[in-house]
């Protein structure tokens, strides 16, 4: 009897595992498209792939940008990015002037047509607005 318990404990306890690793949340890729607004940021996550350029006049191929009014800085200067979405989690990968990649790894919690909120690695959560 002892041993048929511990058999049903042990069962009950690696389902509750693998449940509880689970993410509840799939945001729609679709509605990531366009430019979002949060309080000092500006994204661009796009579609398509657009040419990029380096300093030294080399381009590299990006899905997105990124740019903060409030350093003067506006779309047509903004730096490129690469973004991915696989399920909640969501990849930025912004693509430096001089050619270095600064990797960002976010877990989108809540996306519409018209908000969206991520967190970052920290549990920090940034809301955007659609633009």
């Amino acid at each position: 009897m002892m041993k048929r318990i511990s058999v049903v404990l042990m069962i009950v306890c690696a389902t509750l595992a693998v449940v509880s690793c689970q993410k509840d949340f799939v945001p729609d890729k679709g509605l990531m498209y366009g430019t979002w607004v949060g309080k000092d940021v500006h994204y661009r996550f796009d579609n398509t792939y657009r040419p990029y350029q380096l300093f030294d006049s080399t381009t590299v191929q990006v899905n997105g940008a990124y740019w903060n009014p409030a350093e003067d800085v506006n779309e047509d200067e903004a730096i490129g990015l690469v973004w991915t979405l696989d399920g909640a989690d969501l990849l930025v990968v912004k693509q430096m002037y001089m050619g270095g990649k600064v990797p960002n790894n976010y877990t989108v919690t809540a996306l519409t047509e018209s908000s969206m909120t991520w967190k970052d690695d920290f549990g920090n959560s940034t809301t955007f607005t659609k633009k």
